[in-house]
């Protein structure tokens, strides 16, 4: 199965909502996506925000927070990523 992928590290509520919202309306309707955005107080509505939009949630993961041994933090939109936990959903698009 293939999906559709958007990385939100660095991104907080609303605009992690907005740049999902917008990603997720340009792709077709039963496509499967997946999401990654920081397990942050920020984030908390994100997940039910999504979901009031018609889409399914079909699974949520977490992902521990990366460290220099696990992860290339060079690669991280932000410095304080690397310490913060990380969720990764995956979706079915329902336009």
């Amino acid at each position: 199965m293939s999906y559709s992928y958007l990385d939100l590290r660095g991104a907080i509520c609303p605009m992690a909502f907005v740049k999902t919202r917008l990603f997720l309306d340009g792709l077709n309707t039963e496509s499967t996506a997946k999401i990654l955005y920081e397990a942050t107080p920020g984030n908390a509505p994100f997940e039910r925000s999504v979901a009031a939009l018609g889409h399914v949630i079909l699974a949520r993961r977490l992902v521990s927070a990366p460290t220099d041994e696990t992860w290339d933090l060079s690669t991280s939109p932000t410095a304080l990523t690397a310490s913060v936990d990380l969720i990764e959903l995956l979706i079915q698009v329902k336009n």
